[in-house]
């Protein structure tokens, strides 16, 4: 059982509004990403900090995500699909979503019905659009909710476990991929 690391809150909250980065913070107090999520979520629970000091310190691509909390607050980074890229459940791949964003610790979805607190096996099928392998994880879902004039249901996921592919592999292809690649995925959907 490994001893748990001592953060002193005062500390902490002054680096923080010194402007320290999520990933300053993260080398500085040795601490991972879910760790760091800990940190801020106890830091708000006992009024040290307010959730908006937290995305103010945030890179813009940045964001931090609890259920609890009404607005979208994540810490991973994510990238954002302006194309579609299919997604769907492993026992019913003829019912597909589409991924809207997706990082090394979540995803966000649309189109598949879910509930809050349901675990999934989802698969995207990377392979049909690039010269990467099929990505299969095992999400629970976050949150849930309409968006929209057509109430279309879209929902966001924390990755449980990545049953094979990379998610990261995905990302680092998303976020190389050219402007013009992505226009032209758009138009062929």
């Amino acid at each position: 059982m490994s001893a748990k690391r001592e953060i002193k809150a005062r500390d902490f909250v002054d680096d923080l509004r010194l402007g320290l980065s999520n990933q300053e913070l993260m080398e500085k107090y040795k601490i991972t990403i879910k760790e760091l999520e800990m940190v801020f979520k106890k830091l708000i629970e006992v009024k040290a900090i307010k959730p908006s000091e937290v995305r103010a310190q945030s890179a813009p691509a940045e964001q931090l995500h609890y259920p609890e909390m009404h607005s979208d607050f994540r810490i991973s980074l994510r990238e954002q699909l302006d194309f579609p890229l299919p997604v769907y459940e492993k026992d019913f791949p003829e019912t597909r979503g589409l991924v809207k964003d997706v990082s090394s610790t979540g995803l966000g979805m649309k189109g598949i019905e879910v509930g809050v607190g349901e675990v999934k096996t989802l698969v995207i099928p990377a392979h049909e659009l690039f010269h990467v392998n099929q990505i299969e994880v095992e999400a629970k879902c976050r949150w849930v909710a309409k968006k929209g004039i057509s109430g279309d249901l879209e929902a966001g996921f924390e990755i449980v476990k990545v049953l094979s592919g990379s998610l990261e592999e995905l990302q680092m292809l998303i976020r190389s991929l050219p402007l013009e690649d992505r226009v032209a995925m758009r138009k062929k959907a």
